[in-house]
């Protein structure tokens, strides 16, 4: 059990950083992001889009809350890298290429590359 918890400690101390050095947490408080009506060339209909987080270095992603009214939609279009939708609220529709599909709140789906 020593040689365990010797590694352990070993491992903690090397990988353990200063306070300064270490990353900051960033916040953002609700309605302080930018939002914007999305562009015609993507959207169809009334839609709000609301940045939430940037790309950085360390997690090349974004993500961003998006509120459709009723009838309105998103062109037709793929995500290279695949997508993440988690529904927040009402019913809508999610569709692989030739497939079916539909999400309902509370509903979280990762979308394949494509």
């Amino acid at each position: 059990m020593k040689p365990s918890f010797a590694a352990a400690l070993v491992l903690a101390l090397v990988g353990s950083a200063t306070a300064s050095d270490a990353p900051k947490m960033e916040v953002s408080s609700n309605g302080s992001r930018a939002a914007a009506k999305a562009p015609a060339d993507y959207f169809t209909g009334g839609v709000i889009v609301e940045p939430l987080f940037a790309a950085k270095d360390s997690m090349p992603s974004t993500g961003g809350l998006v509120s459709f009214e009723p009838g309105a939609r998103s062109a037709w279009h793929t995500h290279p890298a695949g997508q993440i939708l988690i529904v927040t609220s009402g019913t809508g529709w999610v569709q692989e290429e030739g497939g079916d599909g539909a999400a309902d709140r509370t509903d979280a789906q990762k979308l394949p590359q494509v």
